[in-house]
């Protein structure tokens, strides 16, 4: 009868190390997940004009923005991303919004009640390609899932997003 006791604590014990071990991975995670983003406040984000196919930096807004270099509001998000094992910064995936989307978003911004749509996911695109999609459709769900160095097609874990640099950095 003693012994039994002994395993039952003993399962307790393992149970209790598993669920410690599972918070630990959780907690990594969640604050791999957030360090980017705090980053990206920081030192604004990059976007890519599809006027003049030039990178550029700037604080964060809802694209399309003016593009810099040409004057065209044609600047879009651009997700850089760094492969781990060869090194390779390279293009992600470009994101932006209809104009329509952009001004209800700017009206909420504002404090106007404006209602949300069912069109106002993100369109996605694939970096050298002029095909947008929204990104909840199995097209832009497609484009997020798959991202790979093509350098060495890396993916997953071994992929990180990059942002620009602040100058504290």
């Amino acid at each position: 009868m003693h012994s039994l006791r002994s395993n039952k604590g003993g399962s307790q014990s393992a149970l209790a190390i598993v669920a410690i071990v599972c918070t630990v991975i959780a907690v990594y995670f969640i604050v791999k997940q957030t360090r980017p983003k705090q980053q990206a406040t920081s030192g604004g984000v990059f976007y890519y004009c599809t006027s003049c196919q030039k990178e550029f930096a700037a604080p964060d807004q809802d694209p399309p923005i003016k593009c810099p270099h040409c004057n065209q509001m044609a600047g879009v998000y651009l997700r850089k991303c760094k492969c781990n094992k060869c090194g390779k910064a390279f293009r992600a995936y470009l994101l932006k919004w209809d104009l329509d989307v952009k001004q209800r978003r700017e009206q909420r911004r504002r404090g106007e009640n404006v209602p949300y749509g069912e069109d106002e996911s993100e369109l996605i695109s694939e970096p050298d390609t002029d095909n947008w999609f929204s990104s909840a459709s199995p097209e832009g769900i497609y484009i997020l899932g798959n991202i790979a160095c093509p350098e060495c097609e890396a993916s997953g874990e071994n992929i990180e997003p990059i942002f620009p640099k602040t100058d504290e950095e």
